[in-house]
């Protein structure tokens, strides 16, 4: 007795196996957990069917020769529901601000592993086998990251996503009147930053205010504390590690 078939797991929940035929008497059998489809057990054609269970299962293809020669092929089959494709399994696109390392989160794979791939671009992945996993060194530019489920027999089920790195970035104006809602100056990323040095001025080029390693705190006050009134102010940005290390802008400032 043989079997034909060389299958150890099938996506899905059905399978044809197929033994040799024989002019002597051939069943097939099977473990009961597996029900199975067949035109008669004489027939070494078995379509197999039963619910998505990553167990393996056992089914035997037998012949006999009038109860004196006897002989069997066994075969075991694992069968895996196909991963569903649930769209944007790679998490959303980031933007970051001078800061050049982040945390990826996949969706976490109810059916088989996961894996993260570098596309294009930079940065080092902590744990590529992990859905949510850490990655550093990145540098400034877009960067392309495939996630991939796999189950090692279905179709894998993949997502890209982008990290995109840029410089700081200031917000055009904020509006300190205490409400709790962008009361306060903020650069984007300057707290990632070293040395760095911001200048006001005013319309007539007075500095208003200047601080040393500003931290996204100036709500809109002078020096000597007394509230500015709204106007367009304008500033000077110094970043020594930046090129070309210093900007400029104007920020407008609305009570």
């Amino acid at each position: 007795a043989s079997i034909i078939t060389d299958t150890a797991a099938v996506c899905g929940d059905a399978v044809t196996l197929l033994a040799v035929e024989t002019p002597y008497f051939g069943y097939w059998l099977s473990d009961t957990s597996v029900t199975y489809i067949v035109d008669s057990t004489s027939n070494p054609v078995l379509a197999t069917t039963t619910v998505f269970d990553p167990t393996p299962h056992t089914l035997t293809w037998n012949v006999n020769n009038s109860d004196v020669c006897f002989s069997s092929d066994e075969i075991e089959i694992r069968f895996l529901e196909p991963i569903p494709d649930g769209g944007n399994v790679a998490g959303p696109d980031q933007i970051l601000f001078y800061n050049f390392e982040t945390v990826m989160e996949g969706t976490d794979p109810i059916i088989g592993f996961a894996i993260w791939e570098r596309l294009s671009g930079t940065g080092d992945i902590s744990n590529p086998d992990d859905p949510t996993t850490s990655i550093t060194n990145l540098e400034f530019g877009t960067s392309y990251y495939q996630y991939s489920i796999n189950n090692g027999v279905c179709d894998p089920v993949t997502d890209t996503m982008s990290i995109d790195v840029r410089p700081v970035n200031q917000t055009n104006g904020f509006s300190p009147n205490g409400d709790g809602i962008n009361d306060l100056f903020v650069i984007n990323g300057i707290e990632n930053t070293r040395g760095n040095r911001l200048v006001v001025f005013d319309n007539w080029g007075d500095v208003v205010f200047e601080a040393n390693d500003y931290q996204n705190d100036w709500d809109g006050k002078k020096r000597n504390g007394a509230d500015l009134p709204s106007d367009t102010y304008y500033f000077i940005l110094t970043i020594p590690e930046l090129e070309p290390g210093e900007y400029s802008g104007y920020l407008i400032l609305k009570r």
